[in-house]
């Protein structure tokens, strides 16, 4: 708590230095932004994150300021950048503000303490061998960690969301991902725990179509492709939606599951609401073509129509 006093009262002092040395109007150029001390997280991977944006130095970019309250807010966040990555003992050491030798702005420079990745050293998960086969091995390999490699926040958090999308996709409408990372105080090690709790086996049920008016509906099932009694798969949603998308005959589309509590057969079904669109269409265009020596205009012009005798036929 007082280092982190310390280092509140440190950057409120230089931002009072460079603010007294503002330009009229009271703002301050923010020419760069600089990391001191880094070895495995480059400037880039760390500026690109923070709130503030410093110009690149070309002539043509874009003017940033130095934004007090964003100054504020990226202090800390140097840190949790650093967790991101996986050093979970990293540490803001300082922070400086120098002017450009020109006198234009200010460069900031952040100084820090990498120290080393953190490594996972124990991996438990729980929940996939009672499985179906398929859901287990797409599951298993959607897992981003393992044991002796470095553990960042990004892959954790694409391992809970790549079992979650794996078991929706295979059968298990409504999964639930538990996970906890626990880092070692004294070494740059951690544990970590994943719990995984698919739920019932589903499968889809009745499929309501709503909002036509001038196309039928048979075609339209036959777009959507799904059929009940079929075993539940949010890809075959997004496929469904997708037909419904290349279609080109609605200007909105909506699918949404309606889960139905069974204890003995959970089902879900899908509400596919659509609003139709412009059937028609006529574009016209215009252009000139030279050929031997002579200059001549050329008009063009396409007449679609996305509905033909009311069976989603194009002309």
């Amino acid at each position: 708590c007082r280092l982190r006093r310390r280092m509140s009262l440190a950057v409120s002092g230089l931002l009072l230095a460079a603010l007294s040395c503002a330009t009229t109007d009271g703002r301050i150029r923010l020419r760069g932004m600089e990391i001191e001390g880094n070895d495995g997280v480059s400037d880039r991977e760390l500026v690109e994150r923070l709130a503030l944006v410093a110009e690149d130095g070309y002539a043509w970019s874009d003017e940033w300021y130095l934004d007090s309250v964003l100054f504020e807010r990226d202090v800390p966040r140097i840190v949790r950048i650093y967790r991101a990555y996986g050093y979970y003992h990293a540490r803001l050491d300082a922070v400086g503000l120098r002017w450009t030798p020109d006198g234009s702005g200010v460069v900031l420079r952040f100084y820090v303490t990498e120290g080393a990745p953190t490594v996972l050293e124990t991996l438990t998960i729980s929940g996939l061998d009672e499985l179906p086969p398929v859901a287990r091995r797409v599951a298993q390999e959607a897992i981003r960690v393992a044991e002796g490699e470095v553990i960042t926040e990004d892959e954790w958090d694409e391992t809970k969301e790549g079992i979650r999308r794996a078991l929706r996709d295979n059968g298990f409408p409504q999964p639930a991902i538990d996970g906890t990372v626990r880092v070692a105080d004294d070494r740059d090690t951690a544990t970590a725990v994943l719990i995984v709790d698919a739920g019932p086996l589903a499968h889809f049920g009745e499929v309501r179509v709503s909002g036509l008016e001038t196309v039928p509906e048979p075609p339209i099932r036959e777009e959507v492709g799904v059929e009940t009694g079929e075993v539940f798969s949010a890809a075959r949603i997004d496929d469904a939606r997708e037909a419904l998308v290349q279609a080109g005959v609605f200007s909105s589309i909506e699918v949404t599951e309606a889960p139905v509590e069974s204890p003995a057969a959970p089902t879900v079904d899908l509400d596919v609401q659509l609003s139709e669109g412009d059937m028609q269409r006529l574009k016209i265009g215009v252009g000139f073509a030279t050929e031997q020596g002579r200059q001549q205009a050329e008009v063009t012009a396409r007449y679609e129509h996305r509905n033909l005798f009311g069976g989603l036929r194009r002309l």
